[in-house]
């Protein structure tokens, strides 16, 4: 009976380990059985649920924000985000406060649970998980994203700034956001929920700092053309408009070097040579 069960209790007494061996949580005395299931129990059923849609929402909020940059560049699968950015937002910058959050939130105290066992069919009819709360999160993490994309969209609508700097306020909103929304979804607040946060945002502005004051520009092999792009042009006037001006030498000489490829496997009829 103990394996056959989602969840398997052993109480250990006089017929040894038997069933202690067998099952998922072992209690000492059948009265820590209340406790187990009334406390416990909706304790982990409501930091599941939660967490789960959290989840959703997270990843899909995040997504979305790429998926409304494709309507501009012609959906060609790039991105305005860094990729830096994009592989440290789940592991690192997001991944502490959520953590925690669904290892020690609690909806409601441990004596309130003892007292009202009906709180505990909240859990049996899956009251806290329900597919009408997966949509409406998927609709507010949509909105949510519209709103960090075209802010800062429109705000640098006139300037010449170039990608990556463009997607770094997109992340930054995106980030607040999903933090604030966490902490709308947290029941019980610690200490260590309010540092969890504040590590979060403490090592996200440290990375992006560090990784922006760096500057790299392009990543071999495309750095070749930036250097060529520099002898060619001389002396910047301003850094920005170098900055920008050296980018688009690169790309011009880029091209025309995989248009001369091209023509040089090409015939006089345009047929391939073999």
């Amino acid at each position: 009976m103990i394996q056959v069960a989602d969840v398997g209790v052993g109480i250990s007494g006089q017929e040894g380990m038997q069933a202690v061996m067998a099952s998922d949580f072992a209690l000492p005395r059948f009265r820590y059985l209340q406790k187990l299931l009334l406390v416990h129990g909706h304790w982990c059923y409501s930091r599941l649920a939660n967490m789960i849609l959290y989840f959703f929402y997270k990843n899909a909020m995040f997504v979305a924000l790429i998926f409304w940059y494709q309507f501009y560049c012609g959906f060609s699968g790039s991105a305005m985000i860094d990729q830096w950015y994009v592989i440290f937002f789940n592991l690192m910058f997001s991944a502490f406060p959520q953590l925690i959050t669904g290892t020690l939130d609690k909806d409601v105290s441990a004596e309130t649970l003892q007292q009202l066992p009906h709180l505990y069919g909240n859990g049996q009819n899956s009251e806290e998980y329900k597919p009408y709360m997966f949509w409406m999160n998927m609709i507010d993490a949509f909105y949510q994203s519209l709103v960090c994309f075209f802010i800062p969209y429109f705000a640098y609508a006139d300037s010449d700034v170039d990608l990556f700097t463009w997607g770094t306020p997109i992340i930054t909103l995106a980030l607040c956001t999903i933090l604030v929304h966490l902490g709308i979804e947290t029941k019980t607040w610690t200490w260590i929920n309010w540092s969890s946060i504040a590590f979060s945002l403490t090592l996200f502005f440290t990375v992006a700092l560090c990784y922006n004051a760096s500057c790299p520009d392009l990543l071999l092999p495309l750095q070749p053309l930036l250097d060529h792009a520099d002898a060619a042009e001389g002396p910047p006037l301003l850094p920005a408009v170098h900055h920008h001006s050296r980018n688009r030498a690169a790309a011009q000489i880029f091209l025309q070097g995989v248009s001369e490829l091209s023509d040089s496997q090409s015939g006089p009829n345009g047929k391939a040579v073999g």
